[in-house]
């Protein structure tokens, strides 16, 4: 069986690109992508809730909480009042949609304190759907260094608390061109703590900053990425794109795009 592909919508799409969210869910409902990814906005699940359910139905979600974008830190002792909190309507919304998977990444600086918070505050929160998602050496939004950006944190993490794993090919693409590693033994030591999700998009093969092209307009190795590290019915988000979607039409064309990479 082949993999499946899913498209991401931000919960506070509803408001800001109605057509896009509307035309996604018809594009799940029709067959077209396989799954629904919806990153929550804290605060957001009251107001949301009610429409999304009526949109969605049934189909399948999984759920992305907050990033540092959103203030959320899971590596700083001070804020894990705060990122419960935050926490809380990704949660919410996860048990509406039956989801299986909520996305979190660790957080900021690249301490051994940092990681060991992080696992402090996931173990702390106890919800066996979560599941760590490595990142980038580096955060454009908070402009500071991050952790859960190489393979060993990555283990960690998931041995000292349980969690599941999303490997991010772009995200491990931008560390490892940092920490000067070799892209292909990156790719095959986070192959090895079998990934329960995956985030797929197009970047500069030689470069540090995660930018989200859509399918085929950048340099990497995307058939190779498919076929030698997402197994065969694996789910894989296409997070393509910037800024306020207004339709479908580029997805459309990145799930051709992988569907032929797929074959």
């Amino acid at each position: 069986m082949s993999r499946q592909f899913g498209i991401k919508i931000f919960n506070t799409n509803l408001k800001n690109a109605p057509l896009f969210v509307n035309q996604a869910i018809e594009a799940v409902r029709q067959g077209s992508f396989d799954f629904l990814e919806m990153q929550v906005f804290p605060g957001s699940y009251e107001e949301t809730k009610k429409e999304l359910k009526s949109k969605i139905g049934d189909l399948p979600v999984i759920i992305h909480a907050p990033h540092t974008g959103q203030g959320m830190d899971m590596g700083d002792k001070e804020k894990a009042a705060e990122n419960y909190e935050k926490l809380k309507d990704s949660q919410k919304m996860a048990d509406l949609f039956h989801s299986d998977i909520i996305i979190l990444h660790a957080g900021t600086q690249n301490k051994q304190e940092n990681i060991d918070e992080t696992c402090r505050q996931f173990k702390e929160i106890n919800d066996s759907r979560i599941t760590v998602e490595n990142v980038p050496h580096y955060c454009n939004s908070s402009f500071r260094e991050l952790h859960g950006c190489s393979p060993e944190q990555i283990q960690y993490i998931m041995h000292e608390t349980g969690c599941k794993f999303c490997l991010d090919f772009s995200h491990a693409v931008c560390s490892a061109n940092h920490f000067h590693r070799p892209i292909e033994e990156e790719m095959q030591a986070y192959a090895t703590l079998k990934p329960a999700h995956f985030h797929l998009c197009d970047g500069d093969i030689s470069g540090q900053e995660d930018t989200h092209l859509h399918l085929g307009k950048g340099s990497y190795p995307l058939a190779k990425f498919i076929h030698d590290y997402i197994p065969e019915n694996a789910r894989a988000t296409l997070e393509t794109g910037s800024g306020i979607p207004l339709d479908i039409s580029p997805w459309l064309k990145d799930l051709a795009f992988a569907r032929e990479a797929d074959k």
